[in-house]
Parts: C-alpha cells; sequence; structure tokens
C-alpha cells in the first residue's frame, strides 16, 4: 500500500540560475538538478510527495571556515550562509511543499533581479564580478 506522504530534497546551487564564467560545466549541472527538480514536483504533487531543489550562494563550512573555493574576490559578510540555516530552510521548504529553496535574503533579490533584466545585462555583470 503506498504511504501517500513524503519529501525528497536535492541540492543545487544558485549557479543553476546566472551565468559563471570558468564555470560552465558547474552552472550547466545545477541548472539540470533545479530543472529536473521542478519537473519531478509537478509528476509527485499529487501523490503527497513534496520534492524540493535547495539552491544556494556561498556557504560557510564547518567552524567559521568560507566555502573553500578558489575564487579570490572577497563578498560582503551578508552574502555568506551558515550551513545550519541553510538546511533548516531546506526542511522547511520540503515540509511546506515548496519545489524552489534559494536561502538568503541576498540571493533571493539576486535571482529575482535575475528574471526581469535582459540577459545581457547578468552576463555583463558576472563577468566583471568573475574577473575579479
Amino acid at each position: 500500500m503506498p504511504r501517500r506522504h513524503g519529501g525528497i530534497l536535492n541540492v543545487s546551487s544558485i549557479a543553476g540560475f546566472l551565468p559563471q564564467p570558468q564555470g560552465a560545466t558547474y552552472a550547466a549541472s545545477k541548472a539540470f538538478m533545479t530543472s529536473m527538480t521542478e519537473t519531478v514536483y509537478c509528476e509527485a504533487r499529487r501523490s503527497g510527495v513534496h520534492v524540493t531543489v535547495v539552491c544556494p550562494g556561498f556557504v560557510r563550512r564547518g567552524e567559521g571556515g568560507a566555502d573553500g573555493g578558489t575564487r579570490s574576490f572577497r563578498l560582503p559578510e551578508s552574502f555568506w550562509l551558515d550551513q545550519d540555516d541553510v538546511a533548516r530552510e531546506a526542511i522547511e521548504a520540503v515540509q511546506t511543499g515548496r519545489p524552489i529553496c534559494i536561502p538568503g535574503r541576498p540571493y533571493r533579490a539576486a535571482i529575482a533581479l535575475s528574471r526581469v533584466l535582459p540577459r545581457a545585462v547578468s552576463r555583463r555583470a558576472f563577468e566583471r564580478l568573475w574577473a575579479r
């Protein structure tokens, strides 16, 4: 007998929404994960299974550590996310049946802005950001 409830949480990144010079394969794989999760969300919705993708930005890992990445630019403190906060927001999104979870106000704003700006503007902005 089917349970008719449950949750699936996939992990992606805001990179799936935005161009990422020198990270094309990473950004493309994250775009795939986000799109696939949204599709499975639509397919599973009536079954009672909640399917969510969490798309964080830069996350602190470990005790006070940064993301361990190789990028040389510095982000404002407000752009760094705490891993426990990301996990909490993601689980809440699954529990409430939201298909996409973008933790952190600055990241939600950036994604919302990128959806209304012409793609050429987004590309230029990220080319400058990643060139630093």
